[in-house]
C-alpha cells in the first residue's frame, strides 16, 4: 500500500516541529528523500567544525558551493579557524558556501601559544554576521578585533581571553564600512588586563559604541575600574542592560569622580583594609535602564547596598538581579575549611539589604542567586541552615541556587 501524499506545506510544518530533535530528521530524511529540502536548513542550521579532521570531511562531500548545505548554517563554530586558508575562500570553492552565516564562534585557544596565527581567510566571508563570539589566547587580541571589525552587520561582541603572555600587536585594518555594535558587549570572562586593552585600542579607532547591555568584569584594581568607567560611558546614551562582575584581589583604594554628562555620573571604588571592597555605580539618571545585575565574588554585600541606594522611586521597574558566589577556601594554619565571607559583618549587611528592600520595592523585587563551590562534608552540618539565614527570606524567593546543595 502506497503511503499517503502530503502536501509540502504539510511536510514543512512536521519538520519544524521536529527542528529540536536533529537525530529524528536525520532518520528520517535517510528514509524519505522528500524530507531532505525541507529538512536541510534545520539539519546544517548550525555545523561545528572541532578540528581539522572535520574541515576535511566537509571538503570531501561538499567541494562545490552551489550544492552545499554550508548556505543553510546560521551558527558556525571554529575551534580550529587557522586550518582555514585564503584557497578555502576563493571564488567556486568549499567555504564559500557559508555566506549566510548569522553566529560566528571562533576558539583558538587549541593552538600553540607561540604560533602566529592569521585569521583573515575569515573576513568578511558572511555580510550578515551579527554575533561575535571569541575565545582565545591573549596574544590573539588584535586578530579578534580585525575580525570583528570585517563584519558590516556586527552587533554583538562575546570576548573570552586567556593567557598571560603579551599581546601581538598586528596593524588594525579599518573597513569601509564599519559595523554598527549596537547589541551586547561581554568582557565578563576575560583575564586582567584585556579591559584596558580594549578602551586602549578601540578607543583610538573611528568607531562608534551604540551597545544597550554591557557585561563587564573587573578586579579592585585602579586601571581596570577607569576601563570599565570609560566603556560605560561611551555607552550612556544606549545603554539599557548593565551587568558588572566584581571580585576583589588586593588592598587598594580608589575613588573615581566623573559627571558622564550627568547621565551615568558617578563611578567610585573604595577598598580600605577594614572592609573586602565597596563598588558605588550612581544608576539614579540612567532612564532606559531597564535590568541591573550585580554580581560580587569573595565580597562582602556592602558595596550592593550602596549601588542599590542610588535607584530613584521611578525606576521600580529596573530588574535586579543580584548573584553572590563564595568558594571553600583553607586555612593551612589551622587545618580547617570555611567557606569565604562568611561572618558577622557580612550578615549584618544582607540584613541591611534585606531591609532596603522591604522598605523601597518590597518582597519580590528582587532575584537572588546564590552560588557556593566546592562544599564540603563538614561545611553540610550547617550549610542549608546558613543558606536560609544568610539570604533573609524577603530576598529568598526560590531562586536561590547552590551547587552541589543536595550533596549538604
Amino acid at each position: 500500500m502506497p503511503l499517503p501524499y502530503l502536501a509540502p506545506e504539510i511536510i514543512a510544518h512536521i519538520i519544524g516541529n521536529l527542528s529540536e530533535n536533529i537525530d529524528v530528521l536525520d532518520d528520517c530524511s535517510l528514509v524519505c528523500k522528500s524530507w531532505v529540502p525541507h529538512a536541510r536548513k534545520h539539519l546544517f542550521g548550525d555545523v561545528d567544525f572541532t578540528c581539522n579532521a572535520d574541515i576535511q570531511s566537509w571538503k570531501l562531500l561538499f567541494p562545490n558551493p552551489l550544492y552545499s548545505p554550508g548556505c543553510y548554517t546560521r551558527t558556525l563554530h571554529l575551534a580550529a579557524p587557522h586550518n582555514i586558508t585564503m584557497a578555502d575562500v576563493e571564488p567556486g570553492r568549499w567555504f564559500r558556501a557559508f555566506s549566510n552565516v548569522l553566529s560566528l564562534d571562533v576558539n583558538t585557544k587549541a593552538v600553540d601559544w607561540r604560533r602566529s596565527i592569521s585569521l583573515t581567510p575569515l573576513h568578511s566571508f558572511s555580510p550578515v554576521v551579527s554575533s561575535l563570539r571569541f575565545e582565545g589566547l591573549k596574544p590573539h587580541f588584535y586578530g579578534m578585533l580585525n575580525l570583528a571589525l570585517s563584519f558590516p552587520c556586527l552587533e554583538n561582541l562575546h570576548l573570552c581571553q586567556d593567557g598571560t603572555t603579551q599581546i601581538s600587536n598586528i596593524p588594525i585594518q579599518l573597513p569601509d564600512k564599519l559595523p554598527p555594535l549596537t547589541g551586547t558587549l561581554d568582557l565578563s570572562n576575560c583575564i586582567l588586563g584585556i579591559l584596558e586593552t580594549f578602551v586602549e585600542v578601540v578607543f583610538k579607532l573611528p568607531i562608534h559604541l551604540r551597545f544597550q547591555r554591557l557585561s563587564l568584569y573587573t578586579r579592585a584594581e585602579k586601571a581596570e575600574v577607569e576601563a570599565l568607567k570609560a566603556i560605560v560611558k561611551r555607552c550612556l546614551s544606549t545603554l539599557q542592560h548593565l551587568e558588572v562582575y566584581f571580585t576583589g584581589v588586593s588592598v587598594c583604594s580608589v575613588c573615581l569622580d566623573s559627571d558622564l554628562s550627568g547621565r551615568f555620573p558617578f563611578l567610585e571604588m573604595t577598598r580600605p583594609y577594614h572592609h573586602p571592597c565597596k563598588l558605588l555605580l550612581d544608576v539614579s539618571r540612567v532612564k532606559k535602564l531597564a535590568s541591573l545585575t550585580l554580581a560580587s565574588e569573595r565580597l562582602s554585600p556592602k558595596w550592593i547596598i550602596n549601588t542599590l541606594e542610588t535607584l530613584e522611586q521611578d525606576q521600580q521597574n529596573v530588574q535586579i538581579t543580584i548573584r553572590v558566589s563564595f568558594e571553600r577556601v583553607d586555612r593551612p594554619s589551622s587545618g580547617r575549611s570555611f567557606v569565604a565571607g562568611i561572618d558577622p559583618i557580612v550578615y549584618e549587611e544582607w540584613k541591611v539589604l534585606d531591609k532596603l528592600f522591604l522598605r523601597r520595592w518590597g518582597s519580590n523585587a528582587i532575584q537572588t542567586i546564590v552560588t557556593v563551590y566546592e562544599p564540603e562534608p563538614e561545611v553540610g552540618k550547617w550549610g542549608r541552615e546558613w543558606m536560609e539565614t544568610l539570604v533573609p527570606q524577603s530576598l529568598n524567593r526560590g531562586a536561590i541556587n547552590a551547587y552541589d546543595l543536595e550533596e549538604w
